[in-house]
This record gives structure tokens, sequence and C-alpha cells, in this order.
């Protein structure tokens, strides 16, 4: 961007009003005028900026930030601020929570030297806490019984999966995560959602309505019996009961397993992003003293993304009552609301006051144009249009850069890759092409089908996970063959992987044996290549296994990758190069715990094997690498990239059928374990329509991260679909025979 600023970012930069917010188109360059403000208060205001607090939501964003003004200090000359900024709080809201935790141990009542959990580590503390919880005295409550009894077996996922995988899915991700992400903690769970007289009160609040009876001395079936809006597929009386009693069944389980967890994670001096936040919120509310204290640390606070911010960080935030505040946010780009994002409290924010940042310096006009036409018919006077920052304005009604890509759902990922075939056989850049999907199960379908191209691809935010790799399985078998050489099973997996590489007849001969390890030496084996692989492997295991109960288990995988020809042929494998970048990836991983022995960590990749703990995969490429890129939306939020292809078909107004529904947010929950129930059905209408507002803006930003064209996924006209998708209802103002006119590229179904 240039840094002669538009009248609005002149106005931003220079109000003199101390409590200012900024609504920000996408590409406004709100970054910029976030860090012009920033320097005003360092070299006009005179604060130094240890005071000046500047919070934004991913490292990446910070890190940005922080260069940016050291740099313009430095170039100003002004090198003990730019030397205090390197040092000073311009970090993510989590970071302050633990710096402020830590300079004030003494008041919250932690060790100072407490760790933040890792990720895959909290998972499987969710998993231990929750067999715990299946062995205390709770366990036996008859609604606890009740409940696990309903789920053993349960189909689910179109397949049948074990009871630890489905209660740690209903119990931790469908109860817990939720209520954690809107700020509830397990008492107030506890309090709301685990007694009859609690559940009475909450479906009064979902049906809302003045027909429901109100007799205290009927069951919720029989009040159900005496609705007089009755439908025929809905579960009421006796069966109504049984409903609800699961339902409490799963509530006092969820609190039990979440207590565990947090006993656990405090003998260990831990906690996790959800806890620092609460354990930071206490801390302001329960001393006023160090609340002002740290009003007079600090003086001004420079909130970006503030749609994204959550209830608890927007009180924290406020109970700060700093004298200088900056809040920038954009309400058309909330994404994160099952993250537990407060959009209403930034909407709050807004007055006469607040200014608007509407000239977009990234997408040319023919993209800005077909947003504004469509999105305003979506969203009427709420939508604030923008306008071409860095070309001259056109004609409203050319959409010049926009083209529709037309196929029926089930060939969408087919076709998508087909045309990026053709897009770089017609001279398109593969680093100037991004594919943008709103799940991850779609970016695994097109980025194998780009791979059979032999197209190079990157890909951020798909269902692959590093643990359930073949990678992961090796070292695990590795590690325990290292301890127990005589588990035949493992040792048998290990002489098959790329470690030894043994030829399956080898095997199966060996499997006939017991002892496996003892006969390795003198086997006849069918294959002479065989036999020279045992006398590598015996060379360099043995030597390995001699130190086992010495070394840690970092230094064992370290030393086999060393010794043996592991890496050598991982790279011979078909997506060699990517095999080798999961191996050192994770002897990364394995470095971080060197207090692990063998066993211990080897049963830790099983278990996050088990639980399909979601670790990214090694990258393998630059960030200017020549690759097509893949991600979900919500990745690609604070990107831009000039060609942009919208996958489309993972975006549709389809009503999902769970299990369990929760608005956290309003109190409420409820369950279809036994069938349809007027109150499951009440609740999922209701947060419908939030998610489709939710769905809508997630379109909304993906259509803003283009620079020269945007190409969107849609059906063609005579589809027989039953759900219809987001693009082809923004698309519903503009008629199929009036995109010529508008200068959009229709490339038809074949």
């Amino acid at each position: 961007m240039s840094h002669t600023w538009n009248p609005q970012q002149s106005q931003a930069i220079a109000s003199p009003l101390n409590h200012l917010v900024i609504v920000a188109s996408a590409g406004a360059g709100k970054t910029e005028v976030i860090v012009q403000r920033y320097l005003r208060y360092v070299t006009e205001h005179g604060f130094s900026p240890s005071q000046i607090l500047a919070v934004t939501y991913t490292y990446r964003a910070a890190a940005s930030m922080k260069q940016r003004i050291c740099r313009i200090l430095r170039d100003r000359e002004l090198y003990d601020a730019a030397q205090e900024a390197e040092t000073g709080p311009i970090q993510t809201i989590h970071s302050f929570y633990e710096r402020i935790l830590r300079e004030n141990s003494v008041w919250s009542g932690l060790n100072p030297d407490f760790e933040i959990v890792s990720e895959s580590e909290a998972d499987r503390l969710w998993d231990l806490s929750l067999r715990l919880a299946l062995t205390q005295p709770e366990a036996d409550q008859p609604e606890v019984k009740k409940y696990r009894q309903q789920t053993a077996g349960k189909r689910r996922w179109k397949g049948i999966l074990d009871l630890d995988t489905l209660l740690r899915s209903q119990v931790v991700h469908d109860i817990i995560q939720p209520a954690r992400s809107q700020g509830l903690t397990h008492l107030e769970l506890e309090e709301s959602f685990t007694t009859i007289e609690q559940v009475n009160l909450m479906v009064a609040r979902i049906m809302n309505d003045p027909a429901w009876p109100t007799d205290p001395t009927l069951t919720i079936g029989a009040k159900a019996q005496h609705y007089p809006k009755p439908s025929k597929e809905h579960l009421v009386g006796n069966q109504l009961d049984v409903e609800v009693d699961l339902f409490l069944g799963l509530m006092r389980l969820a609190v039990q397993t979440w207590q565990n967890y947090e006993t656990e994670l405090a003998k260990r001096s831990q906690l996790d992003f959800s806890m620092l936040e609460q354990r930071a919120l206490n801390l302001l509310d329960e001393n006023p003293t160090l609340a002002s204290r740290i009003r007079q640390q600090f003086q001004v606070i420079l909130l970006d993304e503030s749609q994204d911010a959550n209830h608890n960080q927007f009180r924290f935030l406020k109970s700060l009552s700093l004298n200088h505040s900056l809040s920038v946010g954009d309400q058309k780009q909330s994404i994160y609301g099952f993250r537990g994002s407060a959009l209403q409290e930034f909407e709050r924010q807004i007055d006469e006051n607040t200014i608007k940042l509407e000239l977009n310096y990234r997408s040319q006009p023919g993209i800005i144009n077909f947003v504004n036409h469509l999105f305003h018919n979506q969203w009427g006077n709420q939508y604030d249009p923008m306008n071409p920052g860095k070309h001259a304005p056109t004609n409203p009604l050319d959409f010049n850069g926009v083209e529709l890509l037309e196929s029926e759902s089930a060939t969408a990922a087919s076709r998508t890759a087909n045309f990026v075939h053709q897009m770089i056989k017609e001279g398109t850049r593969l680093q100037d092409i991004v594919i943008l999907t709103q799940g991850r199960r779609a970016l695994g379908q097109i980025q194998s089908l780009l791979t059979a191209k032999e197209i190079p691809t990157e890909a951020a935010g798909t269902t692959d996970s590093l643990f359930t790799r073949m990678e992961a399985r090796d070292m695990a078998n590795l590690l325990t063959c290292c301890v127990h050489p005589t588990s035949d099973y493992y040792l048998a997996c290990l002489l098959h992987s790329p470690y030894v590489g043994l030829s399956l007849d080898s095997i199966i001969l060996l499997g006939q044996s017991q002892n496996i390890f003892d006969h390795l030496a003198e086997f006849e084996y069918p294959l002479d290549s065989d036999k020279s692989k045992i006398q590598e492997f015996l060379s360099w295991f043995t030597e390995i296994r001699a130190f086992c109960d010495r070394f840690s288990a970092y230094e064992i995988i370290n030393q086999a990758l060393k010794r043996s020809p592991y890496l050598a042929n991982l790279g011979s494998k078909t997506g060699g190069e990517q095999n080798i970048a999961n191996a050192r990836k994770l002897l990364v991983l394995a470095t971080r715990n060197p207090e692990l022995t063998p066993l211990q960590l080897a049963d830790r990749f099983r278990h996050l094997q088990a639980v399909a703990q979601r670790e990214p995969l090694a990258p393998l490429h630059d960030p200017d690498a020549e690759v097509v890129r893949l991600m979900t939306i919500h990745k690609s939020k604070g990107l831009e990239f000039p060609n942009v292809i919208v996958h489309g078909h993972d975006l549709n107004d389809f009503k999902r059928s769970q299990d369990i529904i929760t608005d956290f947010r309003n109190q409420s929950a409820f369950t279809k374990f036994k069938g349809k129930n007027v109150i499951h059905d009440q609740l999922k209408d209701r947060l419908h329509q939030a998610e489709m507002a939710e769905k809508m803006r997630l379109l909304y930003v993906a259509c803003t991260r283009a620079e020269s064209r945007l190409i969107l996924g849609i059906r063609p006209p005579n589809s027989k679909a039953k759900n219809s998708l987001l693009t082809q209802l923004l698309l519903k103002p503009l008629p199929r025979s009036d995109y010529a006119q508008h200068n959009v590229r229709l490339h038809p179904a074949p």
C-alpha cells in the first residue's frame, strides 16, 4: 500500500478521540492504520511502547505488526523506542493473559513457572479424564447408566464406532468444548444442566411459547403431550422423559470429566488456553487493586479483529478500562461463532463516531462490484459497500474478473482439479492459484486429484493427521521393540516397515514361529536380499537396544534415523518427500518431551492415533514455492491471492442431523438419542438461522480474498440436488441470461 493515506484512513489515524472504533472492509489497509495510530501514541502522546498493548488473534499477525512498527521506529531514528517495542506487548490475547498471570502469580495462586499444555497432550488428558469419570461413583447414577447403555454400539458417520470413541466425541467435543468456548465453567454447567428442575426451566426458555404447559406437577414428556402444537413424528410422554434422562446422564458425565481434567492439569501446574483466559479474567474480577495497578502500567489498548473476540475476552479488556483504546473489526468477516466469538459485543461499540474504511486495495473493480451488488441484496442496508482503492471505479454492474464453474456436487472435486490443470496450461503460475473450501474433506479430495495430475500442492487444514500416518506407527513400533523385542506383532510390523523392508513372504514365514527375534539371525529367508536386510537391521538395532534404558525416546529415534535405511526407504515410496518431512517432524515433536521413555512415547503416539489428533503434516514448501495452495476459508482469513477458486459445494443450506445440539450462549442444549422431539427441533431451527448467517459471512470472506480472478463453484440449473449451495443463493438476483452483459464468465458443466 502507498503511504499516502485516503481521507478515511487519515481521519482514523489522526482522530483525537480517546476511544475509537473502526469498521474496516476487506482489503482496506486496517493494519497500517493500527500501526500509524500506535506510532502517534509514541511520537505525539509520549507513551513508551511498553505502555501500549496491541492485541491480535494470531502469532503471524502479531509478528507482522511488531516488525512493521519496529522498522518504522528505526527509520525515524527512534532506536530506544524500537528496542522497547521488540519486547513490548504486541502479542496475541492469550500471550497477554500468560504474561499477566506470570507477573502476578502471588495474586493468581499459580506457580509462576506454569506450562501451557500442548493441544495433543490436552486431547490425551481429556480421554484419560473421561475414562476416570466412568469409574467414579457418579457413573453409577441411573441417568448416566442409561446414557452409557444408549451410546454402546450407536451408529454414527455411517459406521459403528467403539464406545470410547463415541463417548469422547459426545462428552468432550459436543458438550464440553462448546461450553468452554462460550466462557462457561464446569460449575456453571453443573448448576444449569444436571437436575430435572434446571432442565424444566431450560426447556421453557427453548420453547418460548405461552402454549407450552407450565404445570410443575407434569413431567416434560407429559407437557409435550399437552402441547397444542403436536407433531406425529415427535416423542412425547414416557419416551420423551427417557430422552430427558439420557440428556441428564450426558451432562453429569461431562461435568465429572471436566472436573477431572482441570484437577489433573492443576497437579501438573499446567493450563490450556481456555483456562488461561478464565484465570486471567478471575484475577482482575477478584482483585480491584491489581486491576488498578495494571491500568497504571498500560495507557493504550489496540485490538485487531474485534469481531472475533469472545464474551470473556471482551469482559477482560473492558475490565482493564484503559485511558485510550482502538477497536478494529468488520461484522461481515465474523466467522468464528463455533469458537464463541461475540459479534454482538463488537456491534454494540459502533456509534456515530465510528470511522468506516471502505476503500478496497486488494481486488480489481469487477470483483468489488460483484461482491457489493450481491451481498447488498443479501444484507440490505446493513451492508456498507466497498470502493476500489487502487483502480479507477467502473460501471457498478460490470463484474469483470468473476467466473462461475458449473458441476454437480458429486463431480465437483474432479471439475475443480481439471479446471486448475487448464489454468496452468494457459499460463497461470501455480503459486498464483488458491482453492478454498469450507470443510477439510473436500480439500483432501481435490489435493489427491491434483497430485494424480502431477501438480504440486500445499494444503492447510486437510483431514490428514500426522499421527495416523505410517511414519508415526513405525516410530511407535521401533520404540516398543527396543524395550520388548519379544513383542512378535510389533516386531513383525517393524521388520516390514522401511526401517528394514523385509518382504511379506519372510514376514509370514517368521510369523509361524514364537519369539521371532530369537530366530532372525539363523532363519532361512526365501529371498537373499531379505537376509542382508536382517544382517543390517541387527547391526544397528542391537547397538540401540543396548542403551535404550539410559536414553530418552527422542534419542532412540534420532539414532535409528541415522543408522538405519529408514529415510532412504521412505524417500523411495510414493510421496517420499512428504514421508521424510513427516518423519523429521515426529522427531522434532519427540524432542519436546525429553522426559518420556521409549514406551511412554510409543503409547502416546498410539493414543493420538486412536483419537485422530489433528496434527498437520510437515510442510514441504516455502511460502513462495511454485505450488497450488489449498486451504479452508477460515485459514485464508487475512490473506490475499491473485486467483481464488471457491469450491462452493460444501457451503450449502443443509440442516445437519445432530444427536446433540447446544446453544450455551443462551444456556440451552438438548438431544435426540431416542428420536425426534419438539425441544431439539425448536433449538435446531433457531441455531440454523445463525449458522446460515455465518456461512454467508464465510462466503463473503472467501470472495474478498481474490485480487484478479474469482471463480465460484455452482451447480447447473437442471440439478436435482435437494439442498441449495450458498453460491447459488447469492446469485439469485443475477439471472443466468444476464451473465454475459455483466461480464461474468460461465464455464458450463461438461
